[in-house]
């Protein structure tokens, strides 16, 4: 991995960090004095009654398999768009669904860009940004060759992961050993950190060579008990 130059010259505290340091210094040494915070803070009121009870209702979803989820659609749950359209127009806001990015930032990282854009903006704003990235393009652009290539593995399931994260398990194979034996613990590969093993799933050559294959390419692994990812644990035969 090549980490980019430009992060040397950042520097080496969290802002927030150094605000909140230097605010208690200053009270250490004058504790009569009355400071307004400009940190991170806290929040002052509780919540009203009316989020309270859609959080208790979005726990108790949690709680069923017919309403149970994880991560949202990859926009955000269309009864969220649906909602924000309807409260925009009440405002004299007219829009379509897709029309709106959700983003709970749970993917945020340092190697993209998210712009948003909103009726506040002048066109003129718009087609510079585009006229920067399209700079930027021209002159950092690189050639995909040799980058890791993301693939779908369909995943032969033979067990429920509880059952099989709960089964008696042989001693820790040899990876190259553990063709046709069934997973007993995840493998995960990031980015993206989508599972390329989970418990209960039948592992194949295929998986193998793609498990290789991403360690060759510097991939973070994660989730075995091995971190080197030389050795798995399987179900019992």
């Amino acid at each position: 991995m090549q980490i980019n130059k430009h992060f040397d010259d950042l520097e080496q505290s969290y802002l927030f960090s150094t605000i909140a340091r230097k605010v208690n210094e200053y009270s250490a040494a004058h504790p009569e004095a009355d400071i307004i915070r400009l940190g991170i803070g806290d929040v002052t009121r509780p919540l009203v009654p009316a989020v309270i009870d859609a959080l208790h209702a979005a726990v108790d979803d949690q709680a069923k398999q017919e309403t149970f989820h994880g991560y949202g659609d990859e926009q955000g749950y269309g009864f969220l768009h649906e909602a924000l359209v309807g409260y925009y127009k009440t405002h004299g806001v007219d829009l379509n669904t897709n029309e709106i990015f959700i983003s709970d930032g749970a993917k945020s990282d340092l190697g993209n860009i998210l712009a948003y854009l909103s009726i506040g903006d002048r066109e003129r704003d718009i087609e510079r940004l585009v006229s920067a990235l399209a700079e930027i393009r021209r002159l950092y652009k690189k050639s995909k060759a040799g980058l890791m290539k993301h693939e779908y593995i369909e995943p032969i399931v033979e067990m429920s992961p509880q059952d099989a994260f709960y089964a008696d398990k042989e001693e820790m194979l040899p990876i190259e050993k553990t063709e046709g034996r069934i997973c007993s613990e995840f493998v995960m590969c990031y980015p993206p950190g989508f599972p390329i093993l989970a418990p209960g799933e039948r592992i194949t050559r295929r998986i193998l060579d793609y498990i290789a294959y991403a360690k060759e390419k510097g991939c973070q692994m994660t989730g075995p008990e091995d971190p080197a990812i030389e050795k798995l644990n399987v179900v019992e035969e």
